[in-house]
C-alpha cells in the first residue's frame, strides 16, 4: 500500500499542480525521496543500523504546533453532541474580552472528540459587534483560523501577526457531525502572541459566492466568484473551500490592464484534505487588481462523494449542501 501510494502520488497528499518550491508547505517528496522510499519498500523495508536513528518525535500535549500555545481558550460549557441526527451549527463565545490589542502569530483549533467535529472556525467578535454581523458576505474578515480535515495550524511569518483588538473576543462556529456515539464536546483554541506589534498585519479575505445552483446530473458545473484589491496588497497564502461535489478550483488574477494569471490550480479538489497553500515568495499585486476564483463541481452519478446526484443542490452549512469560497490571507504592501 506504501508503494501505490507514494507512486501514484496520492500520499504525501498534495493538490497543486505549481512546481516544487512554489508554496512553501509543499508535502509532496522530490524525485529523489521517492526513489529511495520505493527502493527500500521493494527491498523489504530492512532495517538500517539503529545507531544511525533519529531520536524519537516529542510531542507538547498534543499541540500540532509543537510547543505550548501562550493561551488556551475552552468551551466552558460542554456541548452535547447526540449519537444521532443533524446538529445546527453552535456559535459559542470562549474567553473573556481581551483587556488590551493582542498580536496573534499562531492559532490551532483542537477538538476534544475529532470523530464528531467536522469544522471549527474562530472568529474575532470586536466591540459593539454580535455573532450576526460576523455572519455576512464580509465574514472571511473576522476569521482568526480554522479547523478542518487535513489542514495545518496557522502559523505567521516571522514579523507577521493578526491584531484583535481591545474588547474583542473568540467566537467559535463549531460544526458537529453525530456518528452513532453520544459525547459531551469541549473543544478548544490554542493562541500564540507577539510581545510588540509585528512589521506586517495580517488580514483575511472570503472571496465566496453564495447563489449558485448545481443541476442534477452536472458533472463539471461552473461558479465564479471575485474581489477587487482597491489598494496594493501582498498575496500571503490561499485557500480554496468546497464540499463533496467540489471538482476542482482555480485562483486567477486580473491586472488593471487586463492580464489574466493563474496563481494556484487545484485540478482534483480532495474534501477530505483541505490545504492552505503558502506562496514560498508573497504575491505582491498592485491596486486594481482582482482576484477571480472559479469552482467546478461534479453533481453527478459518477461522483462517488455525491449523497444524491438527482437534486440540485445550493449553498448551505450541511456536507451535503455546498459552498464556494476562496480565502485568501494578505498585507498591505508597503
Amino acid at each position: 500500500m506504501v508503494r501505490e501510494v507514494v507512486a501514484d502520488d496520492i500520499m504525501p497528499p498534495w493538490h497543486a499542480t505549481a512546481p516544487h518550491g512554489h508554496f512553501i508547505n509543499d508535502r509532496r517528496l522530490t524525485a529523489d525521496q521517492k526513489k529511495t522510499l520505493l527502493a527500500w519498500v521493494d527491498q523489504g523495508c530492512p532495517e538500517g543500523d539503529p545507531k544511525d536513528a533519529p531520536p524519537p518525535r516529542t510531542f507538547t500535549d498534543g499541540w500540532r504546533l509543537g510547543r505550548e500555545p501562550d493561551e488556551v481558550l475552552r468551551i466552558e460549557n460542554a456541548v452535547q453532541v447526540p449519537a444521532h441526527g443533524e446538529v445546527s451549527y453552535k456559535y459559542i463565545l470562549v474567553g473573556t474580552p481581551f483587556p488590551e490589542d493582542r498580536w496573534v502569530t499562531a492559532v490551532e483549533l483542537r477538538p476534544e472528540h475529532r470523530a464528531v467535529v467536522h469544522h471549527i472556525i474562530a472568529f474575532v467578535l470586536p466591540p459593539g459587534k454580535t455573532p450576526l454581523d460576523l455572519l455576512g458576505a464580509g465574514f472571511g474578515q473576522y476569521m482568526l483560523g480554522a479547523y478542518v480535515p487535513g489542514d495545518q495550524p496557522i502559523e505567521a511569518s516571522a514579523g507577521q501577526a493578526k491584531k484583535v483588538p481591545k474588547g474583542s473576543q473568540i467566537l467559535l462556529e463549531v460544526h458537529y457531525t453525530p456518528n452513532g456515539r453520544a459525547v459531551s464536546d469541549r473543544s478548544a483554541i490554542g493562541l500564540c502572541y507577539s510581545k510588540n506589534a509585528p512589521d506586517v498585519e495580517l488580514h483575511s479575505l472570503a472571496v465566496m459566492n453564495n447563489t449558485f445552483h448545481i443541476p442534477p446530473g452536472a458533472s463539471a458545473h461552473e461558479v465564479k466568484s471575485t474581489f477587487k484589491f482597491d489598494n496594493a496588497s501582498t498575496l500571503d497564502s490561499l485557500t480554496p473551500h468546497m464540499h463533496v461535489r467540489g471538482k476542482a478550483f482555480r485562483y486567477e488574477l486580473v491586472s488593471p490592464d487586463g492580464k489574466r494569471e493563474t496563481i494556484l490550480d487545484v485540478p482534483k479538489y480532495d474534501f477530505n484534505w483541505q490545504s492552505s497553500y503558502n506562496f514560498a515568495t508573497p504575491r505582491k499585486i498592485p491596486a486594481g487588481t482582482v482576484l477571480e476564483c472559479t469552482a467546478w463541481f461534479d453533481n453527478s452519478a459518477k461522483n462517488p462523494f455525491n449523497p444524491d446526484p438527482t437534486k440540485t443542490v445550493g449553498w448551505g452549512n450541511m456536507t451535503t449542501d455546498e459552498m464556494m469560497i476562496g480565502f485568501v490571507m494578505y498585507h498591505a504592501t508597503k
